[in-house]
């Protein structure tokens, strides 16, 4: 038997000579023969423990986003506890702040009248809400006669409860968790609950207790002065001052810009150079992770509306932030026979909510097509650009051609500053470039993660009479012949088992589940571009929860994590489990990612590998050999595996594969000789499948 490119007498059916001793593995068909005190393995070097991780957190301060953020403050720590390595955190507003173009260091201090407790349900006056909620004080948010609900079968209208002192929220409200919209403190559970012990406010606005409301106060409101921008060491405590943000009201609040202000607080070379020089560091796992429950607007530089005429920089709506230019308009300027100067990089605040309906900025020729009839010849669709149709424009060409034209849906309202109306405005940045800017910070693609916990759709069952709207999709979306997603939807459910057709989250139905959620995302974004009425979708979302309130769809930030495969996770922060759910499988992602070490010689992919674990001293004496269950148990930096002597031969085998202890990378940057960082041919690595107790030794045998 050959192991480690050396062949000795097999002797897992006989004995050994005199002078040798036959040493097996324990679950490997391996014995053979070795001269006494002679090793079979071969050690396995790194990595250096703690493994460092520099954590970007990339939060949207839309005008309330209460509940997620501050389920994010509260799981926060387990979320350290669980990598156990050694962290750095810095955090970011998907918007211009006070911070401009850096980390955030102002805590929140008091939420807005937009954070008020509501309670999502149809209403059609006040008494609608006093009978359904046992209380008298309880007004309805209601709207016009015909638009209670949204084109996809979403709740459109909620009940307020208008209070006059705090005690009035504790007497509804009570403590978190233990009344909270349950119904049980409409049954009186919660009247004699000691005001003290209530952290709800009164808060009442200059027009009076008819404009009052109920809201507790942020989890950083005891948080004072300016915190330092990045966190490390103790001072990840303070992750709960920065997490929790206070809305911004400005020009930018409508779009939230989550990629490009994420991407402008990392650059290297940008305007925050010097707080992202001491974020980064080389050796580090980088993570970016991303809260938020409306969609990506990052806006083009190179983008710009007819609608924004100027003078001057200063002309310009969110000139201030530094991102919007006023310049020359060349297409514009040809046409008007002198020049014109357009704001660029800047975007109309009616587009609040609709970024899931623009297209990509794709240059100057898709730029002037939007605007005139000045397209790409064509007999058919296939001529045309993804996303475009042919068409004939109406302009005397004769009927066997056409010009390429947007294909997207038609938006009435906002398009009414285009020409001709109908025309989808290729206004938002390219998504893949700010993946290749990420991996540009590394040396070792592997070394960059980016996780999404944002607003998406939920494959609810249907009702009881078989309908979607549930889950979002109205009848009008299964036939739309123009939504393609939903189509196929309507195909699968004709084909779906009795057990997936009731109940899309069961085990073995996760294609019937994903078709779904893609109709449920068609759905949701054709509901903002219906033609007859686009109103009604700006009051539309895509999922609620009373933990975690509304949430629109974050698609270009679901496309965008997408793009990074397996080093990208995707969460609804709506679904069962939260945001807590989410923070604890990051955990689990990220060690079975960033715990790697470097494979010795000898490796070649027609080799069986043997990887054997000896765990330190104090932990080989336990009956089960278990590893440690809490984080905290993890030792200090600069252990190596594999550089201590290794204890009794042979060892714990490990079990190789997806689901097993480890994995085999084929190549991995880190993995070349010492003082040569780059170099060409990079060798294998062990990427191990949870985080590595430090003291532990690692050996490999090579079994041709």
């Amino acid at each position: 038997m050959c192991a480690n490119g050396i062949c000795r007498a097999d002797c897992r059916t006989g004995g050994c000579p005199d002078g040798a001793e036959c040493l097996s593995v324990d679950g490997a068909d391996l014995a053979v023969c070795l001269p006494l005190g002679e090793s079979l393995t071969k050690p396995v070097y790194g990595p250096n423990l703690p493994v460092a991780v520099d954590l970007l957190w990339s939060i949207e301060d839309s005008s309330c986003f209460a509940a997620p953020k501050t389920e994010l403050a509260v799981g926060f720590p387990e979320l350290i506890q669980a990598l156990g390595g050694e962290e750095q955190v810095a955090v970011r507003t998907a918007v211009v702040s006070s911070e401009s173009w850096g980390f955030r260091t102002a805590p929140t201090l008091q939420w807005p009248p937009a954070c008020a407790e509501v309670d999502v349900r149809m209403c059609f006056g006040n008494e609608d809400c006093e009978v359904a909620l046992g209380a008298p004080g309880w007004e309805c948010l209601g709207r016009p006669e015909g638009q209670e609900r949204n084109f996809n079968g979403s709740i459109n209208t909620e009940c307020i409860f208008r209070c006059q002192a705090d005690s009035d929220c504790c007497g509804e409200f009570c403590r978190a968790g233990q009344c909270r919209k349950d119904g049980t403190c409409w049954e009186g559970q919660c009247k004699d609950v000691p005001s003290e012990d209530c952290t709800y406010e009164c808060h009442v606005l200059e027009r009076g207790a008819s404009s009052s409301f109920c809201v507790r106060p942020p989890m950083s409101a005891d948080c004072g002065g300016v915190l330092p921008a990045v966190l490390e060491g103790e001072d990840l405590s303070l992750f709960r001052c920065l997490a929790v943000l206070e809305p911004a009201q400005s020009y930018q609040l409508d779009m939230n810009q989550s990629l490009k202000y994420a991407w402008y607080a990392l650059d290297p070379q940008g305007q925050n150079a010097l707080e992202a020089s001491q974020f980064l560091r080389s050796s580090a796992e980088l993570v970016v992770a991303m809260l938020a429950n409306e969609d990506d607007c990052s806006i083009d530089p190179d983008f710009a509306s007819p609608g924004f005429t100027c003078d001057e920089d200063k002309d310009c709506p969110g000139w201030d932030s530094g991102l919007v230019r006023c310049k020359v308009d060349e297409r514009l300027s040809q046409w008007s026979g002198k020049q014109v100067k357009l704001c660029h990089g800047g975007i109309k605040g009616n587009y609040y909510f609709r970024c899931s309906l623009l297209a990509e900025y794709q240059g100057q020729e898709h730029h002037d097509c939007a605007y005139d009839l000045d397209c790409k010849d064509c007999q058919a669709d296939v001529d045309c650009p993804a996303w475009w149709h042919c068409e004939v424009p109406g302009n005397g060409l004769a009927a066997t051609g056409g010009k390429c034209r947007p294909g997207i849906f038609g938006m009435s309202e906002i398009s009414s500053y285009q020409h001709p109306p109908g025309n989808p405005i290729f206004s938002l940045a390219p998504i893949a470039p700010f993946r290749e800017k990420l991996l540009s910070l590394k040396k070792d693609p592997l070394q960059v993660f980016v996780a999404g916990i944002l607003g998406d759709g939920l494959a609810l069952p249907p009702d009881e009479d078989g309908t979607e709207l549930p889950s979002l999709i109205s009848q009008g979306c299964l036939e739309n012949e123009n939504l393609v997603a939903c189509q196929a939807f309507a195909k699968a459910r004709e084909r779906a088992t009795p057990e997936c057709f009731q109940e899309p989250m069961t085990p073995g139905c996760e294609t019937y589940r994903s078709v779904k959620l893609d109709c449920i995302r068609e759905c949701y974004v054709a509901s903002f571009g219906d033609p007859e009425n686009p109103v009604l979708g700006g009051n539309t979302y895509i999922s609620y929860t009373d933990e975690f309130g509304k949430a629109q769809l974050s698609l270009r930030l679901i496309r965008f994590v997408q793009l990074f495969g397996a080093a990208g996770a995707v969460y609804n922060l709506n679904a069962p489990g939260g945001i807590r759910a989410a923070l604890l499988d990051i955990a689990d992602r990220l060690n079975k990612r960033i715990y790697r070490a470097c494979l010795p010689d000898g490796y070649s992919p027609d080799v069986t590998v043997l990887l054997l674990r000896h765990l330190p001293e104090e932990d080989a004496r336990t009956t089960d050999g278990a590893e440690p269950e809490s984080a905290a148990d993890v030792a200090s930096a600069g252990v190596e595996l594999g550089a201590q002597s290794t204890s009794s031969y042979p060892g714990e085998l490990l079990t190789q594969g997806p689901d097993g202890d480890y994995e085999i990378l084929p190549s991995w940057y880190a993995c070349c000789p010492e003082g040569e960082p780059d170099c060409a041919n990079p060798g294998p690595a062990i990427q191990f499948h949870a985080m590595v107790k430090a003291g532990t030794t690692f050996e490999v045998v090579y079994v041709q």
